[in-house]
């Protein structure tokens, strides 16, 4: 009974870490996306994706 109960544990725990570690990837690739672009366009890339979402909400 306990060893079942540590088992799962066990796969929720190793779940959570990768799903962190999917997050931590995307958001490494977005920075490193950013730093290499020029920061001009990956400010108007976000000023883009700012506008889309705005006027999806109107």
């Amino acid at each position: 009974m306990l060893t079942d109960l540590h088992c799962s544990v066990v796969d929720i725990l190793a779940n959570i870490n990768s799903i962190n570690a999917i997050y931590c990837f995307c958001f490494l690739t977005c920075t490193i996306d950013l730093v290499l672009r020029s920061c001009y366009v990956g400010f108007s890339w976000c000023d883009k994706a700012l506008f889309l979402e705005n006027s999806e909400l109107m």
